[in-house]
């Protein structure tokens, strides 16, 4: 019988224990190895470079006010400044589910306990605000749908074309001279819905009331 394979290494272990029972002894350089994020100075040249506005400033915009924040801006707050490739996050997310569950809890524990007030409340503002985009964008894909199949001719031909008024919904043309005097029950409107023999001008029919 072959005994269970030892669980694999934890380096932070220990990191991750003082940072929660002192959260402030922990230095910058230590909580990006907690957060397995770039050291901060390279991480603000990071930010600067897709936003052009470092952590901070786009933390205090997010909270102060949320609409002017731009979908990269919102990106970059909620899956931070460099887009990871398939590849980098599948092989993060293993070595995130290789931990036994005691550590995985701990880890996420101490990234809780590490990561910035501000910051959280900044990255759930912008995370709100994509999960809405995404909401919009699919409702509008829906509706272009239901319209592109619904529509008797190709939909960007039914856009194009401009709406013409159905035929009975047209008023009869009145001709003046038409009109026999008298009592209003012999009073008799004669339409014509082609051209006219008489030598008096038809006028000008409303447009549908």
């Amino acid at each position: 019988m072959t005994s269970a394979a030892p669980p694999p290494s934890f380096p932070l272990q220990d990191l991750c224990t003082r940072a929660l029972s002192s959260p402030s002894s922990i230095t910058a350089s230590e909580r990006a190895l907690i957060l397995a994020r770039p050291d901060p100075v390279t991480e603000n040249d990071l930010y600067i470079s897709s936003t052009s506005l470092p952590l901070s400033v786009l933390v205090a915009k997010a909270l102060a006010t949320p609409p002017s924040l731009s979908p990269q801006e919102a990106q970059a707050l909620v899956h931070g400044p460099v887009q990871r490739t398939p590849a980098e996050k599948a092989a993060r997310m293993q070595a995130y589910h290789v931990l036994t569950p005691e550590r995985r809890s701990l880890l996420d524990r101490a990234s809780d306990a590490v990561t910035n007030k501000e910051e959280k409340k900044a990255r759930n503002v912008a995370y709100r605000m994509l999960q809405s985009a995404k909401a919009e964008e699919k409702a509008r894909d829906k509706l272009i749908s239901t319209a592109a199949t619904s529509s008797p001719q190709p939909l960007a031909e039914a856009i194009a074309q401009p709406e013409q008024s159905p035929t009975h919904y047209r008023k009869p043309i009145v001709f003046p001279g038409n009109v026999q005097t008298g009592s209003p029950s012999s009073a008799k409107i004669t339409t014509h819905p082609g051209a006219c023999q008489s030598s008096a001008q038809p006028t000008t029919a409303p447009p549908p009331g």
